[in-house]
């Protein structure tokens, strides 16, 4: 039996901030008719928000009967909301973010989802990163790291979890990125956007005596929610369990031309550019090339490649590093050098000067001896479908990168091609390191698609030209700018429909999906459509809003091969930021302050993000617990803010201070 909630009813519960993980079903106090309006929203790969109205006299003592109901609808404190009774009946569970009285009987409540209860008052959404770098780092140790710098992004200066992680999907992975004192869940998004993954946080079970006792967990999957219909939706006819809204206000682009920009390992601006031109298309299933994981010299004859590189066992090679031409062969992560300043088979007139090269600059194969000849540099390309590729001598484009297709089977085996990379150093191929991860890498086509000329049935011939230009100086590599920019034109590639259920079937449907164990990311079927300019068939979830008292649903739904939604709006966190709150991404707050939003309420015991200088900052001894150096680092806060000697020193007057 559930602990807490009612069946086929919407139940609001408060917790107070000292009970992050509850122990007991005592401390969930019900607060449901207290709200006369409520609304929670949630897409992927974004932190929930809920907003609502609470009214009655909050000087009045709490229905727990400890305290007020003042005092349990201020700053910190959780919001639990369940539909139902059963283990999967949570919709939500939020952090209240600012509580604003308009009377002493009526409250309006703002609350973003919960992510990182396991300490009290820590929140990935209000910690910030160190500047740091992730150098071909596996994705568990990005998240997850503890023994070394830089520590994951779930990890805190003292290495201790902000929040608890659970599954990685493929977690051997590996990705380089940088971090700037981004919040935590920034860090997080611009991490899952480059490694092309979805991320959700899970808070439980509600079961036993202690529903929600296991607390936050953030799960970084490959695909988030079933990947088989759970339910099916009725548009029209007897059967009509939903309607269709038009979902044109929901779409801000359909961007299908990316131009992203960066700065290389030199502090060099590139560019890449990505566009939904094609349908007959592949991709590229090993990764081609390498990153050096050290500076080398002009001289050195040895040199090491970060893990996850597509050079070992090829035998004789020869690369590309900057403009230096460099053959010899690779074991493990070790290129052994044969001659610095090599040549080409295929242009045996240019030679090229060794060079200093520094660490992450790119290793491109440019010539795989075992298959070249004399007048042609060839390397082997391993793609999902060769069926698809154009006839021999026919150029295609690979990412960004143009190459020329030399052999195919059945000359050779299935599955890839032999490509001329290009005919000399200095050529058409803007040429660049790529890898797979997960198998997956750049889109491989005929080069005769492109923004101007694209094949019927793209998104660009469907929908018209729409680009869209994005600049990440964090993205070093092409590579990385490439991931960023695909993702993006993967997410937006087709306009989004939402569906809105019919009222009086809500409770009926939200049961039976509840029973299906649906959420965000799950596959719906749409039937019965009529004349709505909707296709029936499957369909993905890819965000919800709840609202009440009566109870409506809205799903959001868009193509299930579309892979983590971007909305095209900030997010909830984001939009709340930038509302409510000072942001002070300077070293002198360090990386570790939470982010403090100005309240209306009960301002004594917070702090803003303060000035850019500290000087005789006088703070209240409560706002820092006991009065020890240690207990100012076991609780977290930031003592370069404030010294409390030296405030009693200069205050010795006032007890409190």
């Amino acid at each position: 039996m559930a602990a807490i909630g009612a069946s086929g009813k919407v139940r609001i519960y408060v917790v107070r901030v000292d009970y992050p993980k509850p122990t007991n079903i005592n401390q969930f106090i019900d607060y449901t008719g207290f709200f006369i309006k409520y609304k929670v929203g949630h897409f992927l790969n974004e932190l929930a928000m809920f907003e609502g109205t609470a009214v009655g006299d909050m000087s009045l003592a709490s229905p727990s009967g400890s305290g007020t109901c003042e005092d349990d609808l201020k700053r910190d404190n959780y919001i639990y909301i369940l539909i139902g009774n059963d283990a999967n009946a949570l919709l939500g569970k939020f952090v209240i973010t600012n509580p604003v009285y308009s009377s002493q009987f009526e409250v309006k409540i703002k609350a973003i989802q919960s992510s990182g209860s396991e300490a009290v008052r820590k929140s990935m959404f209000k910690r910030n990163t160190p500047k740091s770098k992730y150098s071909n780092d596996t994705l568990a140790d990005i998240f997850g790291r503890t023994a070394s710098t830089p520590k994951g992004l779930c990890i805190d200066n003292i290495n201790l979890p902000i929040i608890s992680v659970g599954s990685i999907t493929d977690s051997t992975q590996r990705a380089s990125f940088t971090v700037d004192y981004d919040t935590r869940i920034s860090g997080i998004k611009k991490a899952c956007d480059i490694i092309h993954r979805e991320w959700i946080i899970t808070h439980g079970t509600n079961a036993g005596t202690v529903p929600f006792d296991d607390g936050d967990q953030i799960q970084i999957l490959n695909h988030v929610g079933d990947g088989i219909s759970v339910y099916t939706f009725h548009l029209t006819g007897s059967n009509q369990n939903a309607k269709s809204g038009s979902g044109a206000e929901e779409v801000e682009t359909t961007a299908n031309y990316i131009i992203a920009k960066g700065r290389d390992i030199h502090g060099n601006q590139i560019q890449l550019e990505l566009a939904d031109s094609a349908i007959t298309k592949t991709y590229v299933t090993q990764t081609l090339d390498a990153w050096l994981k050290n500076d080398i010299t002009a001289t050195q004859m040895s040199f090491d490649l970060m893990q996850g590189h597509g050079l070992a066992g090829l035998g004789t090679i020869v690369v590309l590093i900057d403009n230096e031409l460099i053959s010899g062969s690779v074991t493990g992560d070790t290129f052994t050098v044969l001659l610095r300043g090599a040549l080409m088979v295929s242009d045996l007139t240019t030679s090229t000067v060794p060079a200093r090269h520094k660490v992450g600059t790119d290793v491109l194969i440019v010539e795989q001896g075992s298959i070249s000849y004399v007048g042609m540099s060839l390397i082997n390309i391993y793609v999902y479908d060769d069926n698809v590729l154009p006839a021999v001598d026919q150029f295609v484009v690979v990412g960004d990168e143009n190459m020329k297709i030399k052999s195919k089977w059945p000359t050779i085996g299935a599955g890839q091609f032999y490509a001329q990379r290009f005919a000399t150093v200095d050529s058409w191929a803007r040429p660049y390191a790529h890898s797979a991860p997960g198998g997956v890498g750049s889109d491989v086509f005929s080069w005769n698609y492109t923004p101007d000329n694209p094949e019927a049935g793209s998104g660009i011939a469907t929908n018209g030209l729409h680009t869209e230009t994005i600049t990440d100086n964090t993205c070093y590599t092409k590579d990385m700018l490439e991931r960023k920019a695909k993702y993006m034109l993967d997410a937006k590639k087709d306009p989004i429909e939402k569906i809105a259920l019919a009222i009086s079937d809500v409770n009926t449907v939200w049961s039976a999906l509840i029973y299906n164990q649906m959420d965000l990311g799950s596959i719906v079927t749409i039937q019965d459509v009529g004349s709505i300019n909707i296709t029936a068939g499957d369909y993905r979830v890819i965000g919800y809003e709840v609202s009440g008292p009566d109870l409506q649903l809205v799903y959001y739904i868009n193509d299930p091969s579309v892979k983590g939604y971007a909305t095209g709006k900030d997010s909830f966190a984001e939009e709340f930021d930038k509302a409510e709150t000072v942001k002070q991404q300077i070293p002198i707050r360090g990386s570790e302050n939470e982010r403090k939003e100005y309240s209306t309420t009960t301002p004594l015991n917070d702090w803003s993000p303060g000035p850019t200088a500290i000087q005789n900052v006088v703070v209240p001894e409560a706002a820092w617990g006991a009065a020890s150096p240690s207990s100012w680092l076991t609780n977290d806060y930031d003592s370069a803010a404030a010294n409390i000697g030296f405030v009693r020193s200069q205050v010795s007057a006032a007890a409190s201070y």
